[in-house]
C-alpha cells in the first residue's frame, strides 16, 4: 500500500526523518506487534507502513512531536543511529525488542567495537571492585597483545602509560550502565586506559545521573573511545523500570556479561535475566568478603562460569590487617600500616579497603 497523504508523504520522501518519531513507546509498540521492522529496509519505508495505520491527525502530532524532540536532541549535541544505520550493531539486532533508534552523545564510531558487559551492584565491597577494575586490566592486556603481537608478559603494569588504543576502534570495548559501583570502576577504568567505552542510560541521553558520576560523564563526552547511548525521549520520565529496560541493551549488544557482584534483588539479577534470555555467556565473580552476592551464587549453581583473580592473571591473596598483625614482626598497627604503604608504592600490595588487603 503507497501512503496516499501529501502532507505525511513529504515527511517521509526527505531524509529530514524524525528520529524521535520511532523512539516513541506506542509507536515502537505498534511496530513490534504488527511485525514491521523486517518488513522495511530503511527508516524511509518503515515510517510509510507505520503511518498506512495511523489516523492523520494522531500522525500529524506523532512527527511534530517526534521533530521538536529531534531539534532538542541535536541542541544538545546528540546524532542518531536507526536500526537500518551500518553502525547499529548486529547483535542488538537479535534482542526481542531492540531500539528503532539509539540516541547518542559521543564518538559513535565506538559502536565498531565488540563489547563485554561488566555490571554489578552500586553498594559494592572493596574485593569486587579491585577484582572489576583487575578484568578490565585484563581486557585491555588482552586487546594489546592482538594490537601488537606480543606476549603478554613482556606487558608491565608501567607499559599502560606509554601504550594506549586510542586508535584501536573496532578492538573489544566495554559496555556497563553508567552507575555507581561496579558500572562506574569498569567505565572509569576502560576510558582511562583507552578502551572503546559504552555507557547505556536509563535516562535522556544528555541527563548526566547520577550526578555524583558527573567527573565521568566529562571523560567519556571528551574521549573519542568513548559514547553514551540511550532509547529515551527528551520528555520520557526516567524511573525504576527504565533501568531494568535499559539492561537489556547493555546484554544485547554483548558478546559475553560479567557480573561482580550480584544481589538476589537487584539490578545487575535484572541484567543476569535478560543475559539468561539473550543466550549470552555469563561469568560470575564470587569471594567470601563480598557484601551481598546471593544472585551469584545462585547463578553459579544455576551453571554459570566462575570467574576468579587466577582467571584475571593475578597471584597473590587477600589478608585483613589484624591477620597481617598477628603474622608480622611489627609491635605496633602504626608501623605495620607503614610498611603496608612501602609496599603498596612498590606494586606488592593493594589497600582494598575496609582493613582488607591484597598481598601480590
Amino acid at each position: 500500500m503507497e501512503l496516499q497523504d501529501p502532507y505525511l508523504f513529504r515527511h517521509f520522501n526527505s531524509k529530514q526523518y524524525a528520529y524521535s518519531f520511532f523512539g516513541k513507546s506506542n509507536v515502537r509498540t505498534f511496530i513490534y506487534k504488527n511485525g514491521l521492522l523486517d518488513k522495511a529496509k530503511s527508516l524511509h519505508e518503515l515510517g510509510e507502513l507505520v503511518l498506512n495505520y495511523l489516523d492523520r491527525k494522531i500522525a500529524q502530532e506523532w512527527i511534530l512531536e517526534g521533530e521538536r524532540c529531534d531539534e532538542i536532541y541535536k541542541s544538545k549535541g546528540a546524532t542518531f543511529v536507526s536500526y537500518y544505520d551500518p553502525l547499529y550493531p548486529n547483535l542488538l539486532k537479535e534482542i526481542y525488542d531492540p531500539p528503532l533508534v539509539l540516541f547518542c552523545i559521543g564518538s559513535i564510531e565506538v559502536l565498531k567495537s565488540d563489547f563485554i558487559a561488566i555490571v554489578g551492584t552500586r553498594k559494592a565491597s572493596p574485593v569486587s571492585l579491585f577484582a572489576t577494575n583487575q578484568l578490565v586490566h585484563s581486557i585491555f592486556i588482552d586487546s594489546l597483545k592482538n594490537q601488537l603481537n606480543r606476549d603478554s608478559t613482556c606487558i608491565q603494569q608501567d607499559f599502560f602509560h606509554e601504550v594506549n588504543l586510542k586508535d584501536s576502534l573496532g578492538g573489544k570495548g566495554i559496555v556497563s550502565g553508567m552507575a555507581l559501583g561496579i558500572d562506574r570502576e569498569a567505565m572509569a577504568t576502560a576510558i582511562d586506559l583507552g578502551l572503546p567505552t559504552l555507557g547505556i542510560l536509563g535516562t535522556p541521553v544528555y541527563t548526566e545521573y547520577p550526578y555524583s558520576n558527573r567527573s565521568l560523564y566529562a571523560k567519556m563526552k571528551n574521549s573519542k573511545n568513548g559514547l553514551l547511548v540511550s532509547e529515551l525521549l527528551p520528555y520520557d520520565h526516567y524511573a525504576k523500570w527504565t533501568f531494568p529496560m535499559r539492561n537489556r541493551i547493555i546484554t544485547g549488544i554483548a558478546k559475553s556479561v560479567y557480573l561482580m557482584e550480584t544481589p538476589a534483588q537487584s539490578g545487575a539479577m535484572s541484567s543476569a535475566n535478560n543475559a539468561i534470555e539473550q543466550n549470552k555467556e555469563i561469568f560470575i565473580f564470587d569471594h567470601p568478603i563480598q557484601f551481598n552476592n546471593d544472585g551469584g551464587k545462585n547463578l553459579l549453581e544455576d551453571g554459570a562460569n566462575p570467574i576468579q583473580f587466577p582467571d584475571l592473571g593475578i597471584r597473590g591473596n587477600i589478608f585483613h590487617i589484624t591477620e597481617l598483625m598477628n603474622q608480622s614482626k611489627y609491635q605496633l598497627y602504626q608501623d605495620l600500616v607503614v610498611q603496608l604503604k612501602l609496599d603498596e608504592n612498590s606494586g606488592k600490595a593493594k589497600n582494598l579497603g575496609g582493613g582488607y588487603y591484597f598481598i601480590f
